[in-house]
């Protein structure tokens, strides 16, 4: 027959008699990404590491590149993942731009070490949020670590949108 049965046919019609017509919008696919941040965050006297797993799950259409928003006062000690052509860091807009060699669908998985250091511990600290750009749905688990000579209480006033929960309900990873 006139159609094949290997081509994705997305609309079909059916006319009785001539004189019909037939009107379509046409757009670009737009890709659907989900993703899931883990992110550790490691405290000491004079420093503060961050370590962000993201893991991505990019649907309907590829993509050539990620975006990620930190905060500005973190700098970039690594950036880890498949198929990275090169990333730039906007330390003033306050983000990271990831270029791929190809274009990407499906799980991908990226890496990232910041720090920054810190000047006065006793004054508090905010909980860098490393976040994801262009996303559909974003979840996550922060992690605080410090060594046994550091405290670390969450101040309630500062606290939005997150829930803390018991150390043991972190997910492995």
């Amino acid at each position: 027959g006139a159609f094949a049965k290997d081509e994705q046919i997305d609309l079909a019609y059916r006319y009785i008699r001539p004189g019909y017509t037939i009107q379509v919008a046409i757009s670009d696919v737009v890709p659907e990404i989900a993703a899931v941040v883990h992110t550790l965050v490691s405290v000491d006297d004079k420093n503060l590491k961050v370590l962000a797993g993201l893991h991505y799950d990019i649907q309907k259409a590829g993509i050539f590149q990620l975006e990620l928003s930190l905060p500005k006062h973190l700098r970039i000690v690594t950036v880890v993942g498949e198929m990275i052509d090169d990333w730039k860091h906007d330390a003033d807009a306050g983000t990271l731009t990831v270029a791929l060699t190809t274009k990407t669908e499906g799980r991908y998985d990226l890496f990232l070490e910041c720090e920054r250091s810190i000047d006065d511990l006793l004054v508090g600290i905010d909980v860098p949020a490393i976040t994801t750009v262009n996303t559909k749905k974003e979840t996550g688990y922060i992690a605080v670590h410090t060594p046994a000579s550091i405290r670390l209480r969450t101040d309630p006033d500062k606290q939005e949108q997150v829930t803390e929960i018991d150390v043991k309900d972190l997910p492995p990873s």
